[in-house]
C-alpha cells in the first residue's frame, strides 16, 4: 500500500476513534447497530425518528420512543 493510503485509513480510524470517546456515558442517544456509533436525531415526513450519523453510507433508522407509546394509545 501507498503512504497516503495508509495516511488515509490512519485518519479514518482517528476520526472514528474521536466520534466514540465525544459520544461515550450518552445513555439517551441509540447507537446505530450496523455501525456502532451514536444516532442523530432527524426530521422526516411522518415526524422525527433517529438516523444513522453515517448516512447515506448506512440508512440504519429507529423509530422515536415517544412516538411509539402514542401510536399505542391510538
Amino acid at each position: 500500500m501507498s503512504g497516503c493510503i495508509k495516511l488515509r485509513l490512519r485518519l479514518r480510524l482517528k476520526l472514528y476513534q474521536l466520534e466514540i470517546a465525544f459520544d461515550k456515558g450518552d445513555y439517551q442517544t441509540p447507537t446505530c447497530v450496523a455501525c456502532g456509533v451514536k444516532m442523530v436525531q432527524r426530521q422526516g415526513k411522518g415526524g422525527s425518528f433517529w438516523g444513522c450519523r453515517h448516512y447515506p453510507k448506512c440508512k440504519v433508522t429507529m423509530a422515536r420512543a415517544a412516538q411509539v407509546l402514542d401510536e399505542r394509545r391510538i
